[in-house]
């Protein structure tokens, strides 16, 4: 059964199989410790452009991809127009601004993955998005010969 922490006013509490116990375990206790030596992302959004999801969904993406390198993905609301930046231990890995655009979630995953795990292969993500098969390099050969595209294709009878 999955657990839910819950957070306010008082201490965090674990809620599981409908029983609650503060974190002071010595368990609980060790992996603090651990996630406080793991590295933060904080992903800073402009919430009057309405970036949230966008955001919601790559910190996810993050979490399931890195979740035994991150101690956390922190979403920061900003009221600032147009501002996307994502930062990784207080250090900015991107910024909309100064690249025009937003990060694909490949090139993201890639600048995490470089800072906290650099000899990690990201499997799919780090290879070439398309290697033209023999048959894709055979008919580019024929287009280059016959640009118009005449003649292709199985004659019609008439």
């Amino acid at each position: 059964m999955p657990t839910l922490w819950v957070e306010s006013a008082s201490p965090i509490l674990e809620v599981a199989r409908g029983s609650v116990r503060k974190p002071d375990s010595p368990l609980a206790a060790q992996e603090e410790l651990a996630l406080a030596d793991r590295p933060y992302v904080e992903i800073e959004y402009c919430r009057r452009c309405r970036w949230l999801l966008r955001s919601a969904w790559m910190a996810q993406e993050l979490l399931a991809t890195f979740e035994e390198e991150l101690g956390g993905v922190s979403l920061v609301p900003n009221a600032e127009g147009g501002v996307f930046e994502v930062r990784l231990a207080g250090e900015q890995i991107f910024s909309r601004k100064e690249a025009g655009r937003f990060p694909d979630i490949k090139e993201l995953k890639q600048l995490v993955r470089d800072r906290v795990a650099p000899g990690r292969d990201l499997g799919h993500l780090d290879r070439p998005t398309h290697i033209p098969a023999e048959d894709d390099r055979e008919e580019e050969d024929l287009d280059e010969a016959n640009p118009a595209g005449q003649n292709r294709g199985t004659p019609r009878n008439s």
